[in-house]
């Protein structure tokens, strides 16, 4: 799950943790490999949680990776709240019902998660450093990381592409 928290200075917090994002969907409660292999129990994931404002100002956006990060299903989750609204309040916060990264047939990408937003050198566009997996033609998975410029819709919110 991820939790927020106002912080008093890096290493303590100032109010009590709220809980902005569990597994709820399934596409964030995959565990199973794709040969039937499985841990003894269901893991089911919300992790590497990444914030960043949207050019716009408008949102603030929270990425994360969600469904066991060995498996090929792990992909990449949004949530956001407005700018000004109470962030410790789960409320402000819409969580999209889709992944924003699937495999990718014609790429062979999958697995896309764990991003890190950077600017560019002008702060005119942002690019995402993120990991994705693919297989090699001896069907080995290869977890590679890769970079990509983002787009922006006009609500304000990323638009990723694996490619």
């Amino acid at each position: 799950c991820i939790f927020i928290a106002e912080m008093a200075d890096p290493w303590t917090l100032r109010s009590e943790r709220a809980m902005i994002s569990m597994p709820q969907y399934e596409w964030e409660r995959q565990w199973i490999n794709p040969d039937g292999s499985r841990s003894a129990y269901p893991i089911f994931v919300n992790e590497n949680p990444e914030a960043f404002i949207s050019p716009d100002g408008r949102n603030v956006v929270v990425c994360y990776s969600a469904s066991g990060i060995w498996t090929v299903f792990n992909t990449l989750g949004m949530l956001y709240a407005p700018v000004g609204s109470d962030l410790l309040d789960p409320k402000s916060w819409t969580k999209l019902p889709e992944p924003q990264f699937t495999p990718d047939q014609e790429s062979g990408i999958f697995g896309a998660s764990n991003i890190t937003i950077l600017p560019s050198h002008d702060n005119s566009r942002q690019f995402m450093l993120y990991q994705a997996k693919h297989a090699t033609p001896t069907d080995s998975i290869v977890n590679d990381i890769r970079i990509r410029e983002i787009t922006w819709s006009d609500r304000g919110l990323p638009l990723f592409s694996p490619r």
